[in-house]
């Protein structure tokens, strides 16, 4: 594990050297017991952190630094995955299993157009950037997944009813009943596990588009 590159004293941009010398800590402690729940308590205390100079680069630095430790913690995981995993507080939901009637006409149209709209409320879409992602902390390049799948919310009043706002009849969909569910992830066979976190969806695919 070679962290010759990680930021050290000034490096770390926040215009503070008190500040500067307690991320240095905080990675320290992460580094001595490397591992998922540690990742996650490092980049959750240093996104409290704020600079006293304006840097539009710090919190890109942190991010950065956080996929360097994700790749050392799980190598065989795409970066990506594992980024999504930790924003989206994976760890801390229950799954749940889930027979999706409109599964195979959305899987079928996402592999064919790369975009679909359901239910006037979501936006399907499959992206194929590089599968290789440079990291400045990092000399080996990160591994990505063979595609991004995203899932955007369209409009700002089903965000606010998946956030648990709003009356629970306005939305008779049972998927969108299901992602109101904000404690599990929903997990369809040969789809995907998504689920719903601070104001975003989350989704990691189970399907292939070779298929």
């Amino acid at each position: 594990m070679d962290t010759s590159l990680f930021p050290k004293r000034e490096e770390w941009g926040t215009g503070d050297e008190a500040l500067d010398v307690k991320l240095s800590a905080m990675l320290k402690k992460t580094l001595e017991n490397l591992d998922f729940e540690n990742i996650i308590e490092f980049y959750d205390s240093a996104l409290q952190i704020k600079p006293r100079a304006f840097n539009p680069t710090f919190y890109l630095t942190i991010e950065w630094l956080v996929k360097a430790l994700l790749s050392f913690n799980d190598p065989e995981t795409p970066i990506n995955h594992s980024l999504m995993k930790l924003k989206g507080k994976y760890g801390l939901k229950n799954k749940l299993n889930f027979e999706w009637k409109d599964k195979e006409k959305v899987l079928s149209e996402l592999k064919l157009k790369k975009h679909v709209r359901y239910g006037d409320q979501l936006d399907f879409s499959i992206l194929r950037p590089d599968i290789y992602e440079r990291n400045p902390f990092i000399l080996k390049p990160l591994k990505r997944s063979e595609f991004d799948f995203h899932i955007k919310i369209i409009f700002k009043d089903f965000k606010n009813y998946l956030g648990g706002s709003g009356d629970k009849k306005d939305y008779q969909n049972e998927f969108f009943k299901l992602l109101r569910n904000t404690q599990s992830i929903i997990v369809i066979d040969e789809f995907a596990e998504i689920w719903f976190h601070d104001g975003l969806l989350y989704a990691l695919p189970t399907f292939s588009l070779e298929s």
